[in-house]
């Protein structure tokens, strides 16, 4: 008898993550899909109110310090050079063509299972957001140069 409930709670715990793992995707995926409408308005204020501050920045190596940013500097600095910064090629015709972070934010309709790395915590493009407070938020973004103190 001991073995069959083993075997159920087992189950019903396996079926709950799994159900709260959907629940988390499809609430990332709407929070992105405002992070992306808020870009493609270019509408800092509303981006900078989807941001955990301090913001982290980074450059892109893995000795780069982190530099904490408040939202003044973000809304004024941060946000520009971010989403001006070179993000992805692609080939067309035989001619590489690169995109900023912009770009390739507005051209990521659709999250990949690979984007959400736990309920909590999602890497996507060169930015980490994470679910504060029940909340999705920008929680870090890397730089291609790193910020000045």
């Amino acid at each position: 008898m001991a073995p069959r409930v083993f075997i159920c709670f087992f189950l019903v715990t396996l079926l709950s993550a799994c159900a709260t793992s959907a629940i988390a995707a499809e609430d990332l995926q709407q929070f992105w899909n405002q992070f992306r409408q808020a870009v493609e308005k270019n509408d800092k204020t509303r981006v900078a109110e989807m941001t955990q501050f301090p913001l982290e920045t980074r450059g892109p190596v893995d000795s780069d310090r982190v530099i904490p940013v408040g939202r003044d500097r973000f809304v004024k600095e941060v946000y520009d050079k971010a989403m001006d910064q070179f993000e992805d090629s692609i080939v067309v015709n035989g001619k590489v063509i690169d995109k900023n972070l912009r770009e390739t934010i507005l051209e990521k309709t659709t999250l990949a299972p690979n984007d959400q790395q736990s309920a909590d915590f999602a890497f996507i493009l060169s930015m980490q957001f994470e679910r504060i407070g029940g909340i999705w938020k920008l929680s870090r973004i890397y730089l291609e140069e790193p910020l000045e103190e």
